[in-house]
């Protein structure tokens, strides 16, 4: 086996441990929120563990050549809100009342809603196949969150899976505006500030919640760990490394796991049960993301 293809085994392998770990993620999430730690609190929590890890980041880094300019900085704040502090609000309200397994399925429509502004906003041509496995995410979705609903008495599961939609659309507008801030400000200090402001934003929400603390259990400070180090930071380092090395093709279809973890550990670890409706609709998401990776010759919104 010669280098490069080393190279490409090795990214292969960390790749599958990032997804691994981000499906796992709303199991731990889950599992907070069981124990009575607010949602807010825990997301500042976890974002303040990582926002010291860039803050350190930052400050041992060499002097960058090109200062940030103060619309640098609201471009940052901007992402931060969306991809952060928004996102959460909707995705741990979620996980209070809808399974972690669906939790995972419905996030993993952001491709597909990113698809789809991809191709209204920015006019970009899809194919066939890719045109079918929107419309197929659309059944898929359909199964997995409003089945047997009576809408005259909302579920509170029909109520988080609504909210991860929420979640869904914070993260799709965190993607738009990410994409201008990255042709600015490089990558890490990119990743560094959304972070930090995104933890920012986040404080006055978890003091929001005051009233419910609850005393933090030490087992469960090794799932704060876990998201924080694991999910947030070298995650998402591996993903964006894998990128480079194998390329968006390769790197898009591997997410399309993410789902499949949550289901299983949402299963396995936490006894969750699906009906057999939404197992059907699981499998056609999974399949209507592939389909749309299909032949895709360019980076989702590379035109920004």
């Amino acid at each position: 086996m010669n280098s490069e293809n080393k190279i490409a085994l090795i990214a292969n392998i960390l790749l599958m441990i990032a997804v691994v770990s981000w499906g796992l993620s709303f199991v731990s999430m889950k599992v907070i929120l069981s124990a009575g730690i607010p949602p807010m609190t825990m997301c500042t929590i976890r974002y303040g563990i990582v926002a010291v890890v860039f803050v350190a980041v930052l400050l041992l880094a060499k002097k960058q050549e090109k200062q940030l300019t103060v619309k640098d900085h609201l471009l940052l704040l901007a992402s931060g809100f969306f991809g952060i502090t928004l996102y959460f609000w909707f995705e741990a309200r979620a996980i209070v009342f809808t399974t972690a397994s669906n939790a995972a399925i419905i996030i993993a429509l952001v491709p597909i809603v990113t698809h789809i502004v991809d191709v209204l906003w920015l006019k970009n041509r899809t194919t066939a196949w890719q045109n079918i496995g929107i419309l197929l995410s659309f059944v898929g979705v359909y199964f997995i969150v409003f089945y047997n609903v009576n809408f005259k008495n909302v579920s509170s599961t029909l109520k988080g899976n609504l909210l991860m939609i929420g979640a869904v659309i914070c993260w799709v507008s965190f993607t738009l505006i990410g994409k201008i801030v990255q042709k600015r400000v490089d990558p890490v200090r990119t990743t560094s500030w959304q972070s930090i402001y995104g933890t920012l934003l986040l404080i006055p929400f978890a003091f929001s919640e005051k009233l419910s603390w609850v005393a933090i259990k030490p087992n469960l400070w090794i799932h704060f760990i876990y998201l924080a180090v694991f999910c947030s930071i070298l995650a998402y380092l591996i993903y964006n490394s894998a990128l480079k090395k194998i390329g968006v093709t390769v790197v898009s279809t591997y997410v399309n796991v993410v789902p499949v973890v949550g289901v299983i550990g949402g299963t396995m670890l936490l006894n969750e049960t699906m009906t057999s409706t939404q197992f059907i609709g699981v499998a056609i998401v999974v399949l209507s993301l592939f389909m749309v990776n299909i032949k895709k010759e360019k980076q989702i919104l590379d035109k920004l």
